[in-house]
């Protein structure tokens, strides 16, 4: 499984001192993607910018998904710029959140979910990405969600029973009607 969140972290003011946030935001990035992702699989943190109170960040991980990363990232952030800088997080979102993941069978028909979202199906892989995930949205795991659901949905479009099966033994000749009219009459 391939992850990628391009999140986006809105701080309580600007950084008085942003270049403290080179040496630190790795630092908090690894420890984070150690204790969340650890020995099931691998993560990154591939960028980061600043601008005012405004810091976007890109997340990759191969295995498990990287919201929880997130969430343990953003906590620690704020608990270091809040001691250092007297500076929190606010909010954060994620801009975009893309996982590819494997499906047991090839779906016959197209997928819907009843979140905005862009769903791509390449044989038995399938590439899902969503947009616009709040805070809410990350806490609640809503693309776990989101793939346990595409993931049903293809297996039971996969999914034919049985026909029924039966043979005609016998029929009886073909009979006339006693009235021809209303037998009410």
């Amino acid at each position: 499984m391939e992850n990628l969140l391009e999140a986006e972290l809105t701080l309580s003011g600007a950084l008085p001192h942003p270049e403290m946030l080179d040496a630190l935001l790795p630092e908090l990035a690894t420890d984070a993607i150690r204790r969340t992702v650890g020995q099931r699989g691998e993560g990154a943190l591939t960028q980061w910018k600043l601008h005012g109170a405004q810091l976007t960040l890109t997340l990759v991980t191969t295995g498990p998904r990287p919201h929880q990363t997130l969430l343990a990232l953003a906590r620690r952030l704020s608990e270091e710029l809040g001691r250092r800088e007297r500076v929190g997080v606010r909010t954060f979102r994620a801009v975009r959140y893309r996982v590819r993941f494997p499906l047991d069978l090839a779906p016959t028909k197209p997928i819907g979910l009843p979140l905005p979202h862009h769903l791509e199906v390449e044989g038995t892989t399938a590439t899902l990405e969503l947009t616009g995930l709040g805070e809410e949205g990350l806490r609640d795991n809503w693309m776990d969600r989101a793939v346990g659901v595409v993931q049903e949905k293809a297996r039971r479009q996969s999914y034919t029973g049985k026909e029924q099966y039966w043979a005609l033994l016998t029929q009886s000749p073909k009979r006339t009607h006693p009235f021809a009219g209303d037998p009410t009459e």
